[in-house]
């Protein structure tokens, strides 16, 4: 999944993109409470699958679970 700031700028244009579809087709009045429950429903999205582990190995860690006999699955993340 991208991370958070991409995300917020895409469910911004999708907020945005289907508040002015709402505004054209079925008018304001149903359209803004439609964009506040879409609001709502992408935070919900956000917060509940972002990862609140902030476990980093270090090299040893990381080497010494290579010499183990079990698989070892590599997350690999960037915060930029």
């Amino acid at each position: 999944m991208a991370n958070q700031y991409s995300f917020i700028v895409i469910a911004s244009v999708v907020v945005i993109l289907i508040m002015i579809f709402g505004w054209k087709l079925i008018g304001l009045r149903f359209a803004v409470p439609i964009a506040i429950i879409l609001s709502v429903l992408m935070l919900i999205f956000m917060l509940s699958f972002s990862t609140k582990s902030q476990h980093q190995m270090s090299i040893n860690d990381f080497e010494n679970s290579l010499l183990d006999d079990r698989p070892v699955f590599l997350v690999m993340y960037s915060n930029y």
